[in-house]
């Protein structure tokens, strides 16, 4: 059977209510479609004119754990703060997680970005707490600590994929900030909020797909918003297939995108 989905179809093959494959006929974006997105963004000006109207730019990356398919625009990117002489500086949004390794930094960046932007990349450590900047809490109780070279930028570029994530609801966007590039503590304090501490279960609201009343969700947006402190978002999200090639984006504002 074939389903639609917005703009995506997928070829389903079922057998005794059990799915068996699934196939989808979304071709791979073109770059020049990606570069249309940048420029159209939702409630945002366009990518072009963020970069000219920015002093510094932290630019997060998801992990080696998470594709995002960043390899296939970020040189577009780049391009465009070499043309305007603009600093930025790359951090890969580890969380809790170890460290990249040095092949894996290159698999993320593309080997030229790398190997001539080296010394722009920034290690995120959850557990050094003199790299950290405290902005406050949320009124889930959560210590708002954010890795400084966030406090340091005025201009923010989440680049993730859009996924199902079984307690934040989505993944993506927000939680590349949170707990992405925040302290162990931040982290640990938010996905408490899996769990219902009255009754002793999990929440049954922090769960895949729910954005609406999810806690988890709730807080992390809170918190960003605490922190805001008057900086520019502009969040890139992908959707990838199973080869994890772009067949979606949505870029703008980091809430409404």
């Amino acid at each position: 059977m074939i389903l639609k989905y917005g703009r995506i179809s997928f070829d389903i093959l079922i057998k005794n209510g059990e799915i068996l494959s699934i196939n989808s006929f979304t071709k791979p974006l073109e770059l020049n479609e990606i570069i249309e997105s940048f420029r159209n963004p939702i409630m945002m000006e366009e990518l072009e004119e963020v970069v000219i109207n920015s002093r510094e730019t932290l630019i997060i990356l998801p992990d080696i754990t998470r594709k995002s398919g960043a390899e296939k625009f970020l040189p577009y990117l780049i391009n465009l703060y070499e043309k305007y002489n603009k600093e930025f500086k790359f951090i890969f949004a580890t969380g809790t997680h170890r460290k990249l390794t040095e092949q894996e930094k290159t698999e993320i960046l593309t080997e030229e970005i790398y190997r001539k932007y080296n010394d722009k990349i920034i290690d995120h450590d959850c557990d050094n707490m003199d790299e950290h900047f405290y902005f406050g809490k949320t009124r889930y109780n959560t210590p708002i600590l954010i890795n400084n070279a966030y406090l340091k930028a005025d201009t923010i570029i989440p680049i993730g994929a859009v996924s199902y994530h079984y307690f934040a609801g989505f993944g993506g966007g927000r939680k590349l900030i949170i707990p992405g590039i925040a302290s162990r503590k931040t982290a640990l304090n938010n996905h408490k909020l899996v769990l219902d501490a009255e009754k002793k279960i999990k929440n049954p609201y922090a769960t895949t797909a729910n954005l609406k009343t999810n806690p988890v969700h709730n807080d992390i947006v809170e918190a960003i918003m605490i922190a805001r402190r008057n900086k520019t978002f502009f969040a890139i999200n992908t959707i990838l297939d199973d080869s994890n090639n772009i067949i979606d984006i949505i870029c703008g504002d980091l809430f409404m995108s």
